[in-house]
C-alpha cells in the first residue's frame, strides 16, 4: 500500500515537472524556427538571400558554441535562473532584431538570441533527472520530442496568416511570457518542495568537466551523438533534392513527402523506449543493431528498382537513426545525474552534434556534386558502418570508471 502510495507520489511529481518543461522547451523550439519561417516573405521584403543565410550561420554557431559555455554553468547554478535568462534574453534578442536595420547589428542580435536558446535544454534535463526516478526522467525526455514537432508546426501557422515582423514579435512575447510563467512556477515548485533548491548544495561535489570523459560509455555517446546528428540532418536537408532529381518527383510531391517523413520521425523516440525495454536496457547491442540495419537500408536505396521501395529505404533508415539520438538524449544523459554532470554532457553532446553536422554539410555538397546521388547514400551506409565497429571497439576496450557523486 504504502509502495503505491509512493509511486503515486513520484508520478504525480514527474507530471508537474515534465508538463512545465516540454511547454518550455516547446516555446524555445518556436523560437529556433521564427527565422527559417518568416524567410520567404523577408525575402519579398528586401532581404537577400545571402543576408538570412549570415544571420542563421552565426545563429547556430552562437547557439553550438554557447551549448559549450551554458552547459558546464547549468551544473553549478539553478535550473530557474538558467532557464529564465535563456528565455528573456532569446524574447528581447527577437524584439531588438526588429528593431535594428544594420545587416552587422542583426547578426549580433540574432546571436544572442541563439545563445539564450542554448541555455535551456541542459539545466532543463538536469533538473528533470535530479527530481524524478530514472523512469519518468527517461519519459519526460522523451515527450521533448513532441518540441520538436510542435514547435515548428506553430511557427509555420503563424507565418501563413501574419506578416514576418508580427510573427517575429508575437514568437518573442511568448517567449518572454513563457520565461515569466517559468520563473513563477519553479518558485512556486521549490516553494512546495516539487523540486530541490540546488542553491542551498552548492558544496555537492561534480566530475570534472576532463574526468566526464571517463565516465563509462561517455565516448561512446559522443562519438555517436555526432554521427547520428551528421546523418540525419543531411538526409532530411537533401532528401527533397534526391526525390526531384533522381526519383523524379515533382517539387510539391518532393515537399509532401518531406512532410511525411518527419511526422514518421517523430515517433522514433517513442519507438525507442519500446525496443529498449524489450532488450533489457542492453544499449550498445540495441545501438549496433540500429547501426547495421540502417547502413543495409542506406545500400539498399541503390539497389531498389521501385522508387516507393526506394523512399520507404530511407525512411526506415532514418527511424533506425532517430532510435539511436533517443538512447542518447533519452537514456544515457538523463543517467548522468549520479555524476553531477548532466547540463555539461548535455551542452558538450549538443555541440559536436552542431558542429559535426555544419561541417559534414559542406562536405556531402560537394560529394553530391562530383559524385551523384549514388555515392551520397554509399557514404551514409559507410558512416553507418563505422558506427557499428566503435560500438563494437568500446565493448572490449577496459575504462576507468569514474567515483559517482
Amino acid at each position: 500500500m504504502l509502495e503505491k502510495e509512493s509511486d503515486k507520489a513520484e508520478f504525480s511529481k514527474a507530471l508537474k515537472i515534465g508538463a512545465l518543461c516540454i511547454v518550455t522547451y516547446t516555446a524555445s523550439y518556436i523560437m529556433r524556427n521564427v527565422l527559417s519561417v518568416s524567410s520567404v516573405q523577408m525575402l519579398k521584403d528586401g532581404f537577400t538571400k545571402d543576408k538570412i543565410g549570415s544571420i542563421s550561420s552565426i545563429y547556430f554557431m552562437a547557439y553550438a558554441f554557447g551549448q559549450l559555455v551554458n552547459g558546464r554553468l547549468g551544473d553549478k547554478v539553478k535550473a530557474k535562473n538558467m532557464v529564465v535568462t535563456g528565455l528573456f534574453m532569446s524574447g528581447f534578442a527577437a524584439i531588438c532584431f526588429l528593431l535594428v536595420q544594420n545587416l552587422y547589428m542583426q547578426i549580433v542580435v540574432f546571436a544572442l538570441n541563439g545563445f539564450g536558446l542554448s541555455m535551456l535544454r541542459g539545466p532543463l534535463v538536469k533538473m528533470i533527472s535530479e527530481n524524478t526516478i530514472p523512469k519518468h526522467a527517461r519519459n519526460i525526455c522523451i515527450g521533448f520530442s513532441a518540441a520538436g514537432l510542435c514547435g515548428p508546426l506553430f511557427a509555420g501557422m503563424l507565418a501563413a496568416v501574419l506578416n514576418w515582423w508580427y510573427v517575429f514579435f508575437s514568437v518573442a512575447a511568448i517567449t518572454v511570457i513563457m520565461g515569466i510563467l517559468s520563473f513563477a512556477v519553479l518558485s512556486f515548485y521549490e516553494r512546495k518542495g516539487v523540486i530541490a533548491d540546488i542553491s542551498k548544495d552548492d558544496k555537492k561535489e561534480k566530475t570534472s568537466y576532463f574526468k566526464m570523459f571517463l565516465i563509462d560509455k561517455f565516448l561512446m555517446y559522443l562519438f555517436v551523438g555526432a554521427l547520428t546528428e551528421t546523418v540525419s540532418s543531411s538526409v532530411v536537408f537533401w532528401i527533397p533534392a534526391y526525390l526531384a532529381e533522381n526519383l523524379g518527383f515533382s517539387a510539391s510531391q518532393a515537399s509532401l513527402i518531406y512532410s511525411v517523413i518527419s511526422v514518421i520521425r517523430s515517433v522514433c523516440p517513442f519507438l525507442c523506449i519500446f525496443i529498449f525495454n524489450l532488450i533489457k536496457n542492453k544499449d550498445r547491442l540495441l545501438i549496433g543493431t540500429l547501426f547495421f540495419a540502417a547502413c543495409v537500408f542506406f545500400a539498399l536505396m541503390n539497389f531498389a528498382s521501385n522508387r516507393w521501395v526506394n523512399i520507404s529505404s530511407a525512411v526506415l533508415a532514418l527511424v533506425c537513426v532517430g532510435c539511436v539520438s533517443s538512447t542518447l538524449w533519452s537514456f544515457f544523459i538523463p543517467s548522468l545525474g549520479k555524476y553531477g554532470c548532466v547540463s555539461s554532457a548535455n551542452g558538450l553532446f549538443d555541440f559536436a552534434g552542431y558542429i559535426a553536422a555544419s561541417a559534414a554539410n559542406m562536405f556531402f555538397a560537394t560529394a553530391v556534386t562530383k559524385f551523384g546521388w549514388t555515392r551520397l547514400t554509399y557514404i551514409w551506409s559507410a558512416l553507418m558502418l563505422s558506427g557499428v565497429l566503435v560500438v563494437l571497439l568500446c565493448g572490449v576496450l577496459p575504462l576507468k570508471k569514474v567515483r559517482k557523486v
